[in-house]
């Protein structure tokens, strides 16, 4: 008899433990609590989830610096400070090499003392880490292509920065980070639809019917006592993550809508259990993104997903 719930109370105790340190230390140490979680980043959710967990509790997350960052997420000044390991395809000889030559005082010097592929050096350029100079993206990558194999420097055009969308698209394709803003504004940034409202109001809406925009953060499948499958989907906006269920019905009808991050338009009645609040989906559906998401992002996005 005692086996019949030995691990059930091991369990629980251990996990109550877990999360009563997290709690204390997110509390007060909230900036060394992010830069662990993200570096640790062993949950199902993306490291971007993480960040605008913390943003929405006041530390802010840089972005890559080819002189300031880590191999790993770091403490800098008073917020975080991303890591080489986040951009996609940076060998990690190519990050030793920055470790060891800098630092770097431009575009130049970096070409000539720090070997690596081009397309690492090109991505280091896009996804911000050369921003210390105060020089426009587009002018920077014009000149790592003209100086790289020549190794000495050469004059380029003036060209018009990208637009503050461009850059965070080119960052979140890199990264899987969007740091200048929220996802769903780089995915849906004009939202106008009727009825349309954010997760703010959900807490006060109980029992009433809802229209909600959000971008995917996870989703978990069950079986129903009776055998059917039902979907547990966590969405989240600009103010915070909120959970939508998929009851069988639901779910026959919208199984292979929520496969991306979106944006997605759902509509239910929240549901209160006891001060846990989820909304009741009867339908949801998928708007068509204002900037392409690369399969690179599909994969990404679909390692920390317990789906089937």
């Amino acid at each position: 008899k005692f086996n019949e719930y030995s691990f059930c109370m091991s369990h629980a105790a251990s996990y109550a433990q877990l999360s009563y340190a997290a709690a204390w230390l997110r509390s007060h140490r909230p900036l060394e609590f992010w830069v662990a979680a993200l570096n640790n980043n062993q949950g199902m959710y993306e490291k971007r989830v993480y960040i605008d967990e913390a943003r929405r509790g006041g530390i802010a997350t840089q972005g890559v610096d080819i002189n300031r960052s880590h191999v790993e997420f770091s403490l800098d000044s008073g917020s975080i400070r991303t890591g080489f390991n986040s951009i996609m395809g940076l060998e990690e000889k190519a990050i030793a090499s920055i470790l060891a030559a800098r630092p770097f005082e431009s575009l130049f010097d970096f070409v000539c003392r720090c070997p690596m592929s081009f397309p690492n050096a090109k991505s280091l350029v896009l996804c911000g880490a050369f921003d210390f100079l105060d020089r426009p993206r587009p002018e920077m990558v014009l000149e790592l292509s003209a100086s790289w194999k020549r190794k000495k420097p050469m004059r380029v055009p003036l060209v018009k920065d990208f637009t503050p969308f461009e850059r965070a698209r080119h960052e979140f394709e890199l990264t899987g980070l969007c740091l200048p803003m929220h996802l769903l504004e780089l995915l849906w940034p004009n939202r106008s639809e009727k009825g349309l409202t954010d997760s703010r109001v959900i807490r006060e809406r109980s029992g009433q019917f809802v229209r909600v925009a959000g971008v995917l953060d996870a989703l978990r499948l069950a079986d129903t006592m009776k055998g059917e499958t039902m979907e547990f989907v966590t969405l989240e906006d600009e103010h915070s993550v909120f959970e939508v269920t998929l009851f069988p019905t639901v779910y026959r009808r919208f199984a292979a809508v929520a496969r991306t991050h979106g944006p997605y338009v759902v509509e239910g009645v929240v549901d209160d259990n006891l001060g846990s609040l989820t909304i009741n989906a009867s339908r949801i559906e998928r708007r068509e993104p204002a900037t392409r998401i690369t399969p690179a992002d599909v994969a990404r996005l679909g390692k920390g997903w317990a789906v089937g």
